[in-house]
């Protein structure tokens, strides 16, 4: 029900979470003791997040690696925007929250210390979770350093997230692997409480327990996210000495090769004067909204088609149960024709005719159910594919409009 609530109404969910008391736990159908990623449920502010303490998986190690911060108390302050009531926020949005910086992490893997007593091979994954838009798994390996368990260097390019549009709900995650895939340990880092520079992580077993001697050795640097175009401008906002003084020196070399900077002033007005006589009007792009995404005709189709297969599913179930219904009670009716109450009461085949008729009915409305529940899921996907493709389709006609304007 859960993950009902954040694909339907993700904001809504949020919004709740500020006034109300939310616990997620795991579905009680399930036949082991696997765990659910929590990470989506503290991304929508529930305070509560439960979990199977006897499965010492990636769910669990994310659970109490997070929850290691504020003296390991077990409660975590939501961030600001999370908690105030005139914000809205959409876990699911990948454009940067207002009053809320995006950051950007890189993290350079230079060597582990006594990760195995064994002749092994050894490599390092480093992810991140946090935002949809923000989690990176699988994508960040170093190489793999063969017979060496005790020190291995691995001395990798940096890895870089380049974009964590919400590092207050971001983790960091090292795992060290054999080569076989065995993991011989493991460190969750909130990326809020991260140092820059060069750092020693000391690992944790599968189960979080704390290992004396392994730790990775890496060099961590923590920027502020600045968009592509705008290195020149942020590099003038950080150190307007250092630009002034560039420029100061550029004026001086034109001066030493005869060019006054007056009279390329004049220049450049009058190559400016030009350039905006040739200017031709801006192209303006409507915003593209999902409001009017889905006032298309391709949406409202596979709408329209969703509903009518929905009520015609309904419809062969209400068909079936009205069948069903009178097939019983014919056979009931059959049993008792021509007998008393007390005879009805104590007949063994009357009874056991009911129960079988009750366990035919249960049956048959679990399976509606789920005929109905998975047609429902179905459905959301469909509706998320064709948006999708109207997406596509209008960023491609943009892009054409852009290229022939240019062309």
């Amino acid at each position: 029900a859960g993950m009902n609530y954040l694909k339907q109404s993700s904001i809504d969910f949020v919004n709740y979470n500020k006034r109300q008391m939310s616990r997620i736990y795991p579905k009680g159908t399930r036949a082991d003791s696997s765990n659910y990623m929590p990470q989506v449920f503290w991304n929508a502010g529930c305070q509560m997040v439960s979990l199977n303490f006897q499965s010492s998986d990636l769910p669990m190690q994310l659970n109490q690696g997070k929850f290691e911060y504020n003296g390991g108390c077990g409660y975590l302050l939501k961030p600001d925007f999370m908690r105030r009531a005139d914000k809205d926020f959409d876990p699911f949005a990948d454009a940067p929250v207002d009053g809320v910086i995006a950051a950007q992490c890189s993290v350079k893997v230079i060597a582990g210390q006594f990760l195995s007593d064994k002749k092994v091979g050894t490599y390092v994954e480093v992810d991140m979770f946090g935002l949809p838009s923000d989690t990176v798994k699988k994508e960040f390996r170093t190489r793999l350093v063969a017979n060496n368990g005790l020190n291995p260097v691995y001395n990798e390019d940096p890895f870089v997230f380049r974009k964590v549009v919400l590092p207050d709900l971001a983790v960091l995650r090292f795992g060290v692997y054999e080569e076989s895939g065995k993991i011989l340990g493991q460190r969750i880092l909130p990326l809020d409480g991260l140092q820059a520079g060069y750092r020693h992580v000391s690992l944790r077993t599968e189960a979080n327990f704390p290992m004396s001697l392994p730790m990775l050795f890496v060099n961590i640097e923590l920027k502020i996210y600045v968009p592509d175009g705008f290195e020149d401008f942020m590099a003038m906002l950080s150190d307007p000495r250092g630009f002034a003084g560039a420029a100061k020196q550029q004026n001086e070399q034109m001066k030493a090769l005869g060019i006054e900077e007056q009279s390329g002033g004049a220049a450049r007005d009058a190559g400016k004067a030009k350039e905006e006589e040739k200017k031709e009007p801006p192209l303006v792009f409507e915003p593209v909204t999902l409001e009017s995404l889905r006032q298309e005709k391709g949406f409202q189709k596979v709408g329209k088609k969703q509903i009518k297969e929905l009520d015609t599913l309904r419809k062969k179930h209400a068909k079936e149960r009205t069948s069903v219904q009178k097939t019983q009670n014919a056979a009931i009716d059959k049993l008792i024709k021509g007998k008393s109450k007390d005879d009805i009461r104590n007949d063994a085949n009357i009874k056991n005719s009911i129960n079988d008729q009750t366990k035919q009915w249960t049956d048959m409305i679990a399976r509606h159910r789920k005929e109905e529940w998975d047609m429902l899921r179905q459905h959301v996907q469909d509706s998320q594919d064709a948006m999708k493709a109207l997406m596509l389709t209008v960023q491609a006609a943009q892009i054409k409009q852009l290229e022939d304007r240019h062309a």
